[in-house]
């Protein structure tokens, strides 16, 4: 039997990347044992899943000791094939065609080609269990959003302030889609994004904008990007989710590549400004932060009629 050992640490958006290479995996060797390890942000997107035999989660603060008892546990399983995403080679400055990028690594090693790659089902990618959908479908009643009804879903923060665009442009955009569209619309983040969402609910001031930051696990906000009809997010995980369950997106980018991170569906629009310093793929900005301020809510709301006009 092929036992495969998987070793994807980064952020969790990084880690949906690469989901759809292990799906490949998966359709490509039915029969394999795999194996993962991941750091512990990332270890709730594998909880649940019976289709991987072991998920190591590697504490990047731990002490010495239990990190190499960790790695011989690991080399004791006898893994005859290892593919580490963490630090893929040559990706900074590889640019092929983007429906392939984010396959890299396979395609490096000769495991999969382009052509079996576009034959990956990646919906599938990602485990959401029955429970999920159950939770998710309690926290809507709880909050009042009208479940018999799509969504659409807004994600205004991001860890990286420099992704983040403006909160005043994210106020204009929910009142124009208030206005145009009769779909409920759902603000999702994390806690620390619930400042952000709280001032953009006091502003549009309508009962159908609601606000879920801080509220839902990571797979139950998964299951709701699934079921939405349109998700409006930044380079963040949210924005990986969709491209795994082909939800159209509307992404938008300041400081980082489309071509390396964003999604690879047909259904899918990138707003971002071509400027002489954008990208520049880096966490603090030296000018103005032009590359965001300067995105127009005009500019997001044409590429979301686009998608579901």
């Amino acid at each position: 039997m092929t036992k495969i050992l998987i070793i994807t640490l980064s952020n969790i958006g990084d880690v949906l990347l690469t989901l759809p290479s292990i799906q490949a995996l998966r359709e490509k060797f039915p029969q394999a044992e795999i194996s993962l390890v991941v750091g512990e942000r990332a270890q709730q997107l594998f909880e649940g899943d019976p289709r991987f035999k072991k998920v190591w989660v590697w504490r990047k603060n731990a002490g010495a000791e239990e990190k190499l008892l960790l790695v011989l546990e690991i080399i004791s399983k006898g893994f005859n094939q290892v593919i580490n995403f963490r630090n893929p080679v040559g990706f900074r400055n590889w640019k092929p065609h983007r429906r392939v990028m984010h396959f890299q690594k396979l395609i490096q090693k000769g495991i999969v080609n382009a052509d079996f790659i576009n034959e990956v089902n990646t919906a599938r990618a990602l485990w959401l269990p029955e429970i999920v959908e159950q939770r998710a479908i309690e926290l809507l009643k709880k909050e009042g959003v009208p479940i018999s009804e799509q969504w659409m879903i807004v994600t205004p923060g991001s860890l990286n302030m420099t992704k983040r665009w403006k909160v005043e442009g994210f106020v204009e955009l929910c009142r124009s889609l208030v206005r145009r569209n009769p779909f409920p619309i759902l603000l999702t983040g994390d806690e620390s994004d619930h400042i952000r969402s709280q001032e953009i609910v006091k502003q549009v001031q309508s009962p159908r904008v609601f606000d879920l930051c801080g509220k839902t696990e990571l797979l139950q906000l998964a299951w709701l990007i699934r079921e939405a009809k349109l998700l409006i997010s930044h380079d963040s995980a949210p924005l990986h989710m969709a491209g795994l369950f082909g939800t159209p997106v509307v992404a938008i980018f300041g400081p980082t590549d489309p071509l390396k991170y964003g999604s690879w569906r047909e259904n899918s629009r990138v707003v971002r400004k071509t400027l002489f310093c954008s990208p520049c793929e880096k966490s603090l900005c030296v000018y103005h932060h032009e590359c965001m301020e300067q995105i127009q809510p005009k500019e997001i709301l044409d590429a979301v009629n686009e998608l579901i006009s």
